[in-house]
């Protein structure tokens, strides 16, 4: 899981973990959904590379544990779509009929707010999200393009999810505010975003693949399932305090992408 870490590819593993064995590193216990087995994590090894990304508290231990699953995901197909610049298909915001997504796009159409809304999940099975929004009025003299992405096992869920986090970005589009990238980068004109703008398909939201389920323990299980098709394992930290009570987890993904952090140099390097 080192050399995944890194996308390590090479064929001198034996001497990677020689000089790995040497590296003075803090082991944890977590456990491996995937495998369903306890295991032991360097922690600050996967915390160099990743730092925020992961972590996550919620109500119950499988809100959790989804909500750091998710983000996890959506910063690994973030980075390799923004990377790379791939072309992935737009989604028609007319065919959601979920009442808060309408509205929210309701209140955008209002604002003069341009949105392009495009399908993130990749080949990974889980929803995702992105939404680019600007506003022509005042972009980019007093606002920004805003680009965002949201994952969760259903897939208006993952449109609410990019829309609201778009307001969370950029306020009200009118402040000259600059807001911080997370897991997608910041364009700095619109024909930098040409990409995202413009797409050869265009895909109704219910096309998307929806993990969704009454009971979060399944939506868990399903997206464990849907990401081990993808050769990806979902290995978690309990980090909950001992007072607080609050059930809250560091998850870790092996090979997942976060921007430029998790890049890989194609060997590991000591």
């Amino acid at each position: 899981i080192i050399a995944e870490s890194v996308h390590d590819k090479s064929q001198d593993l034996d001497r990677a973990q020689e000089i790995f064995s040497g590296l003075p590193l803090k082991w944890t216990r977590g456990y491996n959904l995937t495998k369903d087995k306890e295991v032991l994590i360097p922690f600050d090894w996967f915390f160099t590379i990743n730092e925020f990304n992961g972590s996550s508290a919620g109500n119950c231990t499988e809100e959790a544990i989804l909500q750091g699953l998710s983000e996890v995901v959506e910063r690994h197909v973030s980075s390799l779509i923004s990377r790379n610049k791939l072309k992935v298909p737009h989604i028609d915001l007319g065919s959601t009929n979920d009442s808060v997504a309408l509205e929210l796009i309701r209140k955008y159409n209002r604002a003069g707010i341009r949105l392009y809304a495009s399908d993130f999940s990749l080949d990974i099975g889980i929803a995702t999200v992105a939404v680019l929004a600007y506003d022509p009025s005042t972009c980019p003299e007093k606002s920004e393009i805003v680009w965002t992405a949201g994952t969760t096992p259903a897939p208006q869920k993952a449109l609410i999810r990019a829309l609201t986090e778009v307001a969370q970005l950029a306020g009200d589009f009118n402040t000259g505010s600059c807001y911080e990238p997370s897991g997608l980068p910041k364009f700095k004109d619109l024909p930098e975003a040409d990409f995202v703008m413009h797409s050869d398909k265009n895909v109704d939201i219910s096309s998307l693949p929806d993990l969704s389920n009454d009971n979060i323990r399944v939506e868990v299980e399903n997206c464990i399932t849907a990401l081990s098709k993808s050769g990806m394992e979902v290995i978690v930290v309990d980090v909950t305090h001992k007072k607080l009570k609050i059930p809250a987890f560091y998850t870790i993904m092996p090979g997942a992408h976060f921007r430029e952090r998790a890049a890989g140099k194609g060997r590991i390097q000591a």
